[in-house]
Order: structure tokens, then C-alpha cells, then sequence
């Protein structure tokens, strides 16, 4: 009586259908994870420009209790109008008071944050 012999297969690797669904699935996933990451980079850098904001607001609101409860002329701005030599998305800051002096503007034009 001949032993039958079985042919046994041990598998050593993935299947290319295997591959296939990991790559599908990882793409999947950057397609995702890839604009959310965009999105938080630039509101990382935003918060250079809400600080220098909350700096001219303190500064802005004591140059108003000081001076009679009229803000300062654009030619006497109690903030910095250049952006600090350590700002690195800030690169203009522009203060503008009314021909009244009853209101004031404070615009931050911010550069280099990879995004409009």
C-alpha cells in the first residue's frame, strides 16, 4: 500500500488582493488626514497674530481710559504699527482712528503660512 503524500502549502507572504486592500485603505486614510493636518498648521500660525491682537487690545483700551475717552490719532498709535523683528507670519500691522476719534481699526496682514 503506497503512503499518499499531501502536498501541503505554507503560505509565506500576503496575496496581492492582501496588498491591494492596505494600500486602498491607507490612501484612504492620507486623503483624509492630509487636509485636516493642512488646516491645523495654519491655525497654529494664526495664533501669532491673535496674540499680537490681544496685546493691541490691552494697549489700545488703556490709551482710551487715559486720554478723556477718545482713542489716539493715527499718527500717535498706541501700538507698534511694524511687526516685531521675531514675528514670522505677521508682516504688517495697521492701526486707523476715525477723523472722530470715536473708533479705531486694527488690520494684521499676515505672509509665509502656505495658505491664502
Amino acid at each position: 500500500m503506497k503512503s499518499l503524500r499531501l502536498n501541503k502549502r505554507v503560505q509565506k507572504g500576503f496575496t496581492l488582493i492582501e496588498l491591494m486592500i492596505v494600500v486602498a485603505i491607507v490612501g484612504i486614510l492620507a486623503a483624509i488626514a492630509l487636509p485636516a493636518y493642512n488646516n491645523y498648521m495654519v491655525k497654529s500660525k494664526l495664533t501669532e497674530a491673535t496674540t499680537l491682537l490681544d496685546s493691541a487690545r490691552a494697549a489700545i483700551s488703556e490709551a482710551y481710559a487715559n486720554g478723556g475717552k477718545t482713542f489716539p490719532s493715527t499718527a500717535n498709535a498706541p501700538i507698534p504699527t511694524a511687526p516685531a523683528s521675531n514675528a514670522k507670519y505677521v508682516t504688517a500691522v495697521n492701526y486707523t482712528a476715525s477723523t472722530a476719534a470715536s473708533q479705531v481699526g486694527v488690520v494684521v496682514a499676515l505672509g509665509n503660512t502656505g495658505s491664502s
